[in-house]
């Protein structure tokens, strides 16, 4: 009897999780559909700290630029 309760609340848990995971991916193309620009004020040690993100890989390919 125990075996059937928890086999069935697992394979509730498993479907809801496939429910779940679908939903998130509707609608998704996994590209951006529009650059969008982002402003953020800061002095003094801020200005340092996004110049440095900036420079990162990932930054220079999705073309992130920090200018005053």
């Amino acid at each position: 009897m125990f075996r059937e309760i928890r086999k069935g609340l697992l394979c509730l848990l498993a479907l809801g999780c496939v429910v779940t995971l679908s939903a998130c991916g509707q609608g998704h193309s996994g590209k951006a559909s529009q650059l969008t620009t982002v402003t953020v004020g800061g002095i003094g040690s801020d200005y340092q700290t996004w110049k440095h993100i900036a420079t990162t890989p990932q930054a220079k390919k999705i073309g992130a630029q920090v200018g005053r």
